[in-house]
Protein backbone atom coordinates (compact mmCIF):
# COMPACT_ATOMS: atom_id res chain seq x y z
CA UNK A 1 0.00 0.00 0.00
CA UNK A 2 2.81 2.41 0.90
CA UNK A 3 4.66 1.45 -2.31
CA UNK A 4 1.66 2.40 -4.46
CA UNK A 5 1.27 5.71 -2.61
CA UNK A 6 5.00 6.48 -2.95
CA UNK A 7 4.84 5.66 -6.69
CA UNK A 8 1.88 8.01 -7.14
CA UNK A 9 3.69 10.79 -5.30
CA UNK A 10 6.82 10.28 -7.44
CA UNK A 11 4.77 10.19 -10.61
CA UNK A 12 2.99 13.41 -9.61
CA UNK A 13 6.32 15.04 -8.82
CA UNK A 14 7.77 14.11 -12.22
CA UNK A 15 4.65 15.36 -13.99
CA UNK A 16 4.78 18.73 -12.20
CA UNK A 17 8.55 19.02 -12.70
CA UNK A 18 8.29 18.24 -16.42
CA UNK A 19 5.57 20.89 -16.76
CA UNK A 20 7.92 23.52 -15.32
CA UNK A 21 10.93 22.30 -17.31
CA UNK A 22 9.26 21.84 -20.70
CA UNK A 23 6.33 24.22 -20.37
CA UNK A 24 2.76 23.76 -21.47
CA UNK A 25 3.03 22.25 -24.97
CA UNK A 26 -0.60 22.99 -25.76
CA UNK A 27 -0.26 26.72 -25.11
CA UNK A 28 2.93 26.78 -27.20
CA UNK A 29 1.04 25.29 -30.14
CA UNK A 30 -1.72 27.86 -29.81
CA UNK A 31 0.77 30.72 -29.51
CA UNK A 32 2.42 29.65 -32.77
CA UNK A 33 -0.89 29.21 -34.58
CA UNK A 34 -1.26 29.76 -38.28
CA UNK A 35 -0.95 33.17 -39.85
CA UNK A 36 -4.28 34.30 -41.27
CA UNK A 37 -5.43 36.51 -44.12
CA UNK A 38 -9.05 37.10 -45.08
CA UNK A 39 -10.12 37.67 -48.66
CA UNK A 40 -13.59 39.14 -49.00
CA UNK A 41 -15.31 38.99 -52.39
CA UNK A 42 -17.60 41.98 -52.74
CA UNK A 43 -18.82 43.93 -55.80
CA UNK A 44 -16.80 41.71 -58.17
CA UNK A 45 -13.51 42.54 -56.39
CA UNK A 46 -11.17 40.88 -53.89
CA UNK A 47 -10.55 42.76 -50.62
CA UNK A 48 -7.47 41.39 -48.82
CA UNK A 49 -7.52 41.89 -45.05
CA UNK A 50 -4.79 40.84 -42.68
CA UNK A 51 -1.52 41.85 -44.29
CA UNK A 52 1.28 39.50 -45.29
CA UNK A 53 2.14 35.85 -44.71
CA UNK A 54 5.62 34.62 -43.74
CA UNK A 55 7.14 31.69 -45.66
CA UNK A 56 7.69 28.41 -43.84
CA UNK A 57 4.86 29.03 -41.35
CA UNK A 58 1.39 27.45 -41.54
CA UNK A 59 -1.00 29.93 -43.16
CA UNK A 60 -4.75 30.17 -43.58
CA UNK A 61 -6.65 32.18 -46.15
CA UNK A 62 -10.31 32.58 -45.24
CA UNK A 63 -12.31 33.33 -48.36
CA UNK A 64 -15.83 34.87 -48.10
CA UNK A 65 -18.11 35.48 -51.05
CA UNK A 66 -20.46 38.35 -50.23
CA UNK A 67 -21.62 38.72 -53.85
CA UNK A 68 -24.80 37.16 -55.24
CA UNK A 69 -22.95 35.13 -57.87
CA UNK A 70 -20.39 32.32 -57.81
CA UNK A 71 -16.72 33.30 -58.01
CA UNK A 72 -13.46 31.46 -58.57
CA UNK A 73 -10.24 31.70 -56.58
CA UNK A 74 -7.42 30.19 -58.64
CA UNK A 75 -3.66 30.50 -58.45
CA UNK A 76 -0.62 28.81 -59.99
CA UNK A 77 0.75 28.83 -56.43
CA UNK A 78 -1.59 25.96 -55.53
CA UNK A 79 0.27 23.75 -58.02
CA UNK A 80 3.42 23.93 -55.83
CA UNK A 81 2.16 23.30 -52.28
CA UNK A 82 0.07 20.88 -50.30
CA UNK A 83 -3.30 22.51 -49.66
CA UNK A 84 -6.25 21.80 -47.38
CA UNK A 85 -9.58 23.34 -48.33
CA UNK A 86 -12.23 23.26 -45.59
CA UNK A 87 -15.88 24.02 -46.29
CA UNK A 88 -19.14 22.95 -44.72
CA UNK A 89 -17.60 20.20 -42.60
CA UNK A 90 -15.66 18.66 -45.49
CA UNK A 91 -11.91 18.88 -46.11
CA UNK A 92 -10.21 18.39 -49.45
CA UNK A 93 -6.44 18.11 -49.49
CA UNK A 94 -3.54 17.52 -51.83
CA UNK A 95 -1.07 19.12 -54.17
CA UNK A 96 -1.71 20.43 -57.62
CA UNK A 97 -5.20 21.87 -57.39
CA UNK A 98 -6.10 24.72 -59.71
CA UNK A 99 -8.32 26.56 -57.24
CA UNK A 100 -11.82 26.67 -55.81
CA UNK A 101 -15.25 28.03 -56.73
CA UNK A 102 -17.29 29.66 -54.04
CA UNK A 103 -21.06 30.08 -54.17
CA UNK A 104 -22.78 33.23 -52.85
CA UNK A 105 -22.76 33.90 -49.10
CA UNK A 106 -20.35 31.02 -48.42
CA UNK A 107 -16.95 30.82 -46.71
CA UNK A 108 -14.00 28.44 -47.01
CA UNK A 109 -10.60 28.13 -45.34
CA UNK A 110 -7.51 27.32 -47.40
CA UNK A 111 -4.55 26.06 -45.34
CA UNK A 112 -0.98 25.68 -46.62
CA UNK A 113 2.65 26.46 -45.83
CA UNK A 114 4.17 29.10 -48.14
CA UNK A 115 7.55 27.73 -49.29
CA UNK A 116 9.32 31.02 -50.06
CA UNK A 117 9.00 34.81 -50.08
CA UNK A 118 7.30 36.50 -53.03
CA UNK A 119 3.79 37.22 -54.26
CA UNK A 120 0.83 34.89 -54.00
CA UNK A 121 -1.30 36.02 -56.93
CA UNK A 122 -4.84 34.84 -57.58
CA UNK A 123 -7.73 35.57 -59.90
CA UNK A 124 -11.30 34.60 -60.66
CA UNK A 125 -11.46 32.18 -63.57
CA UNK A 126 -15.15 33.04 -64.05
CA UNK A 127 -14.67 36.83 -64.07
CA UNK A 128 -11.21 37.56 -65.60
CA UNK A 129 -11.06 41.18 -64.39
CA UNK A 130 -10.96 40.06 -60.76
CA UNK A 131 -7.34 39.79 -59.55
CA UNK A 132 -5.52 40.01 -56.23
CA UNK A 133 -2.34 39.20 -54.36
CA UNK A 134 -0.96 38.47 -50.91
CA UNK A 135 2.68 39.18 -50.14
CA UNK A 136 4.80 36.40 -48.66
CA UNK A 137 7.51 38.21 -46.69
CA UNK A 138 10.43 36.99 -44.61
CA UNK A 139 10.97 39.22 -41.62
CA UNK A 140 14.48 39.09 -40.13
CA UNK A 141 15.19 39.32 -36.42
CA UNK A 142 16.13 42.76 -35.16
Amino acid sequence: MQTIRRDRILLSFFFVASFFIFGDADSTLHAQGPERVEVIIRNFAYEVQGGTLPPGVPATIVLRNLDRVEHGFVSPFFQEVDVQVESGGATTFGRGIKGVHLTPEKEIAIRFIPPRAGKFTFNCDIHPNMKGEVLLLSVGAA
